[in-house]
């Protein structure tokens, strides 16, 4: 979309017509596809691959290693108060969670990566996790 590789797939020096299927053919060997590709998902230009044209894996082989996956860290704070029957206050409390949410499913399937799904169970999801947790004072609110 932000056109980058438009001066490879522009003109006719690297097009590449992959808008139609390869028509089947019979392969000497009685191959029944010799290829295994699908010629519609090929790309656009024959210079894929080539330095200076930009693919979604050029992008990840940069920042993959920063990469997590489903991992989220964040914080959670929490604040209570006690009061007696006659409404006066008691005691106060503030109180802060790091929870992260794992890869890790709640109920996992039969390859462990994914959540369950059983007719009339609910998908719970990925599991969290609470790194720490700890008492705040006033003067950290």
């Amino acid at each position: 979309a932000s056109e980058l590789n438009a001066a490879f797939e522009q003109g006719e020096e690297f097009a590449l017509n992959n808008k139609k299927e390869l028509p089947n053919s019979r392969h000497p060997d009685h191959i029944a596809d010799a290829s295994r590709l699908e010629q519609t998902l090929k790309p656009s230009s024959k210079a894929w691959g080539a330095p200076g044209y930009l693919t979604q894996g050029d992008v990840l082989q940069v920042i993959g290693p920063a990469l997590t996956a489903r991992s989220d860290t964040f914080v959670i704070r929490a604040y209570g108060d006690s009061v007696d029957d006659g409404g006066r206050l008691r005691a106060r409390a503030w109180c802060e969670a790091v929870v992260q949410r794992s890869p890790e499913p709640v109920r996992a399937d039969s390859t462990g990566l994914n959540p369950e799904r059983t007719a009339g169970r609910t998908d719970f999801g990925r599991r969290f996790v609470v790194k720490s947790f700890r008492w705040l004072n006033r003067e950290e609110v």
